[in-house]
């Protein structure tokens, strides 16, 4: 009777054990042995809508059923500029900064779309200077974007129209921060394009000049009673648990190209070169003698086929 009951007690074991690492697997990626970013598969489509035809694309406005890092719903909104081209065509996902989505992305991805591509803009999904979020909850929200970014590869993948083996980021700004930390993580990203990007992010929040930045830092510090700039440094990296550094070796620096801008007071330049080094010497770096929005505004508008170029030796047959 002993023997039965210990058989039945090791069978529930072996089954719980069953379901909870087939759970796991299907609700999570996790990446690094001692590091890991919680991430919830997206669970399709929740509408697409047709909003313009043209001679080289269709665009449609479509919003993903996603997750944040927490397991609450957090729908996704992309804009799908579908190549007209038949057959799986590359894609490339646009991050943009953290305002959203401007004519300078419709710019690039019809660049792109010429040069054989598909293109996904992503629009940002929490406002990180909106003054009501907390330094506590600071972290889930810039990790919501890093899932955004996941959820929607997630989606794009298994269209018909796109090779699952040539996707690629753009990412610029607030969105090169958070998009190199999913760069890092999801192995389905070919390669990376980061323009005026920066690690740590505590810092960046912390010296930023930008306007909203600035504001939101203000704001904070009266409503949460911190005295100093430094105290403000520090609780705000208390309360962010996962920096690039931690995950950047997993990907070959050569995947990379990296845009600094000298005279950066936004993302300041110093922190744009440390993004840069945290993943290694092998990487591309451009730098552009002047400030924040005129490299944005140059690498968005100018000479975009170092860009295509750069994507394209990438690919994979």
């Amino acid at each position: 009777m002993l023997r039965n009951t210990l058989s039945i007690f090791t069978l529930k074991k072996k089954y719980l054990l069953i379901f909870l690492i087939t759970f796991c697997s299907n609700a999570y990626s996790f990446s690094g042995a001692h590091d890991s970013v919680p991430y919830v598969k997206a669970a399709g489509i929740m509408s697409s809508t047709l909003v313009r035809t043209t001679g080289s694309y269709k665009l449609y406005d479509i919003t993903i059923d996603a997750f944040d890092p927490q397991g609450n719903k957090m729908p996704v909104r992309v804009h799908f500029f579908e190549n007209k081209k038949p057959g799986k065509l590359p894609m490339l996902l646009m991050i943009p900064p953290i305002h959203g989505v401007t004519a300078r992305e419709k710019k690039v991805s019809e660049h792109f779309i010429s040069c054989g591509y598909h293109s996904v803009v992503l629009e940002p999904v929490k406002d990180i200077t909106d003054s009501s979020l907390t330094l506590n909850n600071f972290n889930n929200s810039l990790l919501s974007f890093v899932s955004a970014v996941r959820s929607t590869i997630d989606v794009f993948e298994a269209k018909e129209q796109v090779d699952p083996k040539n996707l690629f980021v753009w990412a610029a700004s607030m969105g090169a921060c958070y998009g190199s930390i999913a760069v890092s993580l999801d192995k389905r990203i070919n390669a990376a394009i980061f323009i005026v990007g920066g690690t740590p992010i505590a810092n960046i929040v912390t010296e930023s000049q930008q306007e909203n930045v600035a504001k939101y830092r203000r704001e904070r510090m009266q409503e949460e009673h911190l005295d100093s700039i430094e105290a403000f440094r520090n609780k705000l990296r208390e309360n962010i648990a996962i920096e690039v550094a931690q995950f950047a070796k997993q990907r070959s620096s050569s995947d990379l190209m990296f845009v600094i801008a000298l005279k950066d007071h936004s993302v300041p330049t110093q922190y744009q070169f440390q993004l840069a080094k945290a993943f290694g010497d092998n990487a591309t770096v451009i730098q552009n003698n002047a400030g924040h929005a005129a490299t944005i505004l140059k690498m968005h508008l100018s000479n975009l086929d170092q860009f295509s170029d750069f994507t394209n030796s990438k690919l994979k047959h």
